[in-house]
């Protein structure tokens, strides 16, 4: 298991778990997202084969529509 912080709060997480899965366990869509890991905003086509380690500090910003 691997301590990550996610938007400020403390989780864990298996080991060899990627962006993509992450997202999925919190039912959020890839196309949706900006995912900043470490304070520097990782490519949509990479967040499938990126692995969160021991202390990583994740931002997942949402788009949301409005008129």
């Amino acid at each position: 298991m691997v301590c990550v912080k996610v938007n400020g709060r403390q989780e864990t997480l298996p080991e060899n778990y990627t962006i993509t899965q992450l997202l999925s366990q919190k039912e959020l869509d890839a196309s949706y997202v900006v995912v900043q890991l470490n304070f520097e905003i990782i490519e949509r086509s990479l967040l499938s084969e990126t692995i969160l380690n021991e202390g990583d500090q994740l931002e997942i910003l949402k788009f949301l529509g409005g008129g």
